[in-house]
């Protein structure tokens, strides 16, 4: 897999591990894992009904359709996150009442990094973005189905 410049890189040994489980089953608790479990989540598609904030059970829980980074042709697959602790959710930059609108995953990071992880924040293309406070960092990716090809791969920094 080749680097680009805007993503954080992807630790081989994950990518090992990752083919040999068949897939993506991760869990983020401190900022080196959220990291990491964000670079794998870069690119995910993430339709606006998919992406549900459970207050009942201090929860935020979405369906993407991710790229698989790790993979060595080009694929994605619908994949689970769970992030767990949160106490109130906040959106920007996207119509929650258009639950076919699709936003791209760019990032998951801590919001404020000096208050510990007192948010996190779900950024995706074209300034839209969910903020999680949380109490702390219990964020969890799973793949969901299997692999299925895709002719497009998703392109990052200037290419000239």
């Amino acid at each position: 897999m080749a680097e680009d410049a805007d993503r954080t890189p992807v630790d081989a040994s994950m990518v090992d591990a990752l083919r040999d489980a068949g897939g993506l089953k991760l869990r983020a608790v401190d900022p080196e894992d959220l990291a990491a479990l964000s670079a794998l989540l870069q690119d995910a598609l993430a339709p606006v009904g998919d992406l549900r904030p459970d207050p009942e059970n201090r929860r935020f829980v979405a369906v993407l359709n991710r790229f698989r980074w790790e993979a060595d042709r080009r694929q994605r697959g619908l994949c689970a996150l769970t992030i767990d602790q949160v106490r109130r959710t906040r959106t920007r930059g996207f119509d929650k009442a258009d639950p076919k609108a699709l936003l791209n995953l760019l990032a998951i990071r801590i919001a404020e990094p000096d208050d510990a992880p007192a948010a996190l924040e779900l950024t995706f293309a074209a300034g839209a973005a969910i903020r999680l406070e949380v109490d702390a960092i219990a964020v969890y990716a799973e793949d969901l189905s299997e692999p299925y090809p895709t002719l497009f791969a998703p392109k990052h920094g200037d290419a000239s």
